[in-house]
């Protein structure tokens, strides 16, 4: 899992560079396999000019990306409730992936399969590999339809 950490009107000090990177790989670490990069955007809120308020925006890359933001007047108390919700959000997006459709990992072949990998959605259960092929319909007897013919002529 590469995490970046980009900041725009603050200044990332160590401790707070460790503390992202320590919540993240705590938090995200059972996704290890499924993750590809995580990027996380600290910044001043634009909403409101009067407050001092902190925004945490995190960006997670699955199949789909996972996009959470949290605002708080602490920077280190935004990243915390960001970590949290991006952590449920994945689990969330994961246990839905088998519905979804093919994986991308699997080459199709020239056929149209449903795949469904065996991924841990819930600990210590796993999902049976499942294919379906799409079915040839017969084609009807009957003679194709014409088209009416263009009005005003």
């Amino acid at each position: 899992m590469k995490i970046q950490i980009r900041a725009r009107d603050l200044e990332v000090t160590k401790a707070l560079r460790a503390h992202v990177e320590f919540r993240l790989g705590f938090a995200l670490s059972r996704f290890g396999e499924h993750i590809g990069q995580v990027t996380v955007h600290l910044s001043k809120s634009d909403e409101d000019r009067d407050k001092d308020e902190k925004r945490c925006r995190i960006v997670v890359s699955l199949l789909r990306w996972v996009k959470v933001q949290e605002i708080d007047a602490d920077v280190y108390a935004a990243v915390d409730r960001a970590v949290r919700s991006v952590a449920h959000a994945i689990e969330r997006k994961l246990a839905q992936e088998p519905a979804r459709g093919p994986s991308l990992s699997e080459p199709l072949n020239g056929k149209r399969t449903k795949s469904v990998s065996k991924r841990p959605l819930v600990a210590g259960k796993k999902v049976d590999v499942l294919r379906i092929s799409k079915v040839k319909r017969k084609r009807s007897s009957s003679p194709p339809r014409k088209s009416p013919p263009p009005r005003g002529a």
